[in-house]
């Protein structure tokens, strides 16, 4: 007879629990997109030289890039989606990014691997492809400015090397130049 009402109760809480639903996807992070910018140019030793490559950092620039990933800098258009989402059914909701993504959102770095699995889960069924189309989007619009950034950099240093390069080459031709003057 206990085990019938332990049957009841359990029942009645699964009939009044809300669902939720999770979504979910995955990104390759490249070591150091750094590096790929300037491998693109055939830079990739000058952007060791000034910082930009190299594969020395490689689990510590995963876990530095993963960091970046889940900030609040990248996420903000994600956690607004949501707060406005939430804000229809129920306008005086507070919600705040830390216990949202807390409470909703998984990000891990697939051990040994450069794979980020990112999970959404929510009680509404309808928000989870909108918040993961957006999450791509925020994923691809820093991964397009760190690599335009990377590019730039190495167009600085190069205009600088071919500063410093056209400088020693003028000072070498007039070097050659007065002694070939001075020796007739």
């Amino acid at each position: 007879s206990m085990s019938v009402i332990f049957f009841v109760l359990a029942c009645i809480y699964s009939l009044t629990k809300k669902r939720v639903w999770q979504g979910e996807f995955q990104i390759v992070l490249n070591q150091d997109s750094n590096e790929m910018a300037s491998e693109a140019l055939g830079l990739s030793g000058i952007a060791e030289m000034i910082g930009l490559g190299g594969s020395s950092g490689g689990a510590n620039s995963l876990n530095t890039e993963v960091g970046i990933l889940e900030s609040p800098s990248i996420l903000k258009p994600v956690f607004e989606l949501v707060k406005n989402k939430r804000s229809e059914s129920n306008p005086d909701l507070k919600l705040y990014f830390k216990d949202w993504k807390k409470d909703n959102l998984g990000i891990n770095l697939k051990s040994s691997t450069s794979i980020l699995n990112i999970t959404y889960t929510d009680t509404n069924k309808e928000i989870i492809i909108p918040v993961l189309n957006k999450m791509t989007e925020a994923y691809q619009q820093y991964s397009g400015k760190a690599k335009r950034r990377a590019i730039e950099l190495s167009r600085i240093y190069l205009k600088k090397e071919i500063e410093t390069y056209k400088s020693k080459s003028a000072n070498s031709i007039r070097k050659a130049q007065n002694y070939a003057i001075d020796q007739d």
